[in-house]
């Protein structure tokens, strides 16, 4: 797998990166705030590579080197959780929120049509 030009990069980069409680509040928010920018495709390409690492995570030997790999080197420790919960967690947040922003554009789209008719 090339992680180097994974879109999962950028999450982990910008938004949940070692300090990303100097500009976030809670991890949901970071999250949040990732999935409302950006191009739409790009965060579903991101969450799909994230359901792969989730795949991998569950492969003996998969370790935080393994996550490091693809720009992550955040890891709650107070929550206690594993590794491949973490990331799953992760994941179900994401897709909530890409679920809400397809939502609100399908919901633009259509009042669009009904200004136009």
């Amino acid at each position: 797998m090339n992680y180097k030009n994974m879109k999962i990069r950028l999450f982990f980069s910008a938004y949940l990166y070692q300090g990303w409680d100097a500009e976030y509040e809670t991890i949901n928010e970071a999250i949040s705030d990732y999935c409302s920018c950006g191009e739409l495709s790009d965060r579903l390409e991101a969450l799909n590579e994230l359901k792969n690492i989730i795949y991998l995570s569950k492969t003996e030997g998969f370790t935080k080197s393994d996550l490091r790999a693809v720009g992550c080197f955040y890891f709650p420790l107070g929550m206690n959780l594993t590794l491949t919960e973490w990331l799953i967690f992760l994941e179900s947040n994401m897709e909530s929120e890409l679920k809400l922003r397809e939502l609100s554009i399908k919901e633009s789209k259509e009042k669009d049509i009904h200004k136009k008719s």
